[in-house]
């Protein structure tokens, strides 16, 4: 019987869930606390990883870039409605976790795990290794015709901002997102970006400090980086100048000025 280790805050939803697995599988009920999550899972790792949205908010963000961060190869689902999904979409998108919104049919939710189980070992099983399967996880995606699209890091603070930019982007590239300057060199240990995005006006690692970080990884260190400001006074844009940034861009962001930006940088 496969281990599912279950993440969520104590309530209905929680106990629901449990009960409806239970008989499917060997739970583990986790809380919504990372260090008592991580504690958990270095002694037991489990076969899958389920999290539960229902009451969760911004605090808990970092239970993704942890997750993914330290068990990079077990496949994670997220259980929840479309609004409890909305603020961890990012996440979710940027390090691929599965998601799926309730249904009446008290089935589908072990349904699909199996199905995203059965996948996982299909892939391993077929090629390979889990250093080659993470590998492939971020290989870059393609366009029609066979060409590779080109990848482009955003590091922003504000999710709105960044769904934003990303929505601009999507279309033509392949586009990663992070929250936080940290979070974002933690990315770039696991792919190079041909390009980044970085807002200079962020929380605790600012802008400067992020650039600072990236040009001190050596793997990163020639990545070009635009950095992103709402402040358009002259001497704050010579400060952001003084940084030697690939180019700056004033938000809000137009989409014509991006990608002139992103032609002038990439070509």
């Amino acid at each position: 019987m496969k281990k599912v280790f279950l993440i969520a805050k104590f309530n209905d939803t929680t106990k629901k869930i449990y009960n409806t697995l239970s008989s499917d599988f060997d739970i583990r009920l986790g809380s919504d606390k990372i260090y008592v999550i991580l504690g958990i899972m270095e002694i037991e790792k489990p076969d899958f990883i389920l999290i539960s949205l229902k009451g969760l908010d911004s605090w808990h963000h970092n239970i993704f870039m942890k997750i993914n961060e330290s068990y990079p190869d077990i496949p994670v689902l997220c259980y929840g409605t479309t609004a409890e999904q909305e603020p961890f979409k990012m996440h979710a998108d940027t390090y691929r976790f599965h998601c799926m919104e309730p249904t009446p049919d008290k089935s589908a939710l072990a349904a699909s795990i199996h199905d995203i189980l059965n996948k996982s070992g299909a892939a391993n099983a077929n090629g390979a290794n889990t250093e080659e399967a993470k590998v492939n996880m971020l290989a870059p995606e393609s366009v029609s015709g066979g060409e590779t699209k080109r990848s482009i890091l955003l590091v922003d603070d504000d999710p709105v901002q960044l769904r934003a930019v990303r929505a601009m982007l999507q279309d033509k590239y392949k586009v990663l997102m992070s929250t936080s300057g940290t979070e974002a060199l933690i990315l770039l240990g696991k792919q190079i970006p041909d390009m980044i995005f970085l807002d200079y006006n962020m929380p605790v690692c600012d802008g400067r400090q992020t650039l600072k970080m990236i040009r001190e990884f050596e793997p990163a260190k020639n990545i070009p980086v635009v950095f992103l400001t709402g402040i358009g006074n002259k001497a704050h844009i010579e400060m952001v100048l003084k940084l030697n940034p690939a180019g700056y861009l004033l938000k809000p962001v137009k989409q014509e000025t991006l990608f002139d930006i992103i032609a002038e940088v990439l070509g």
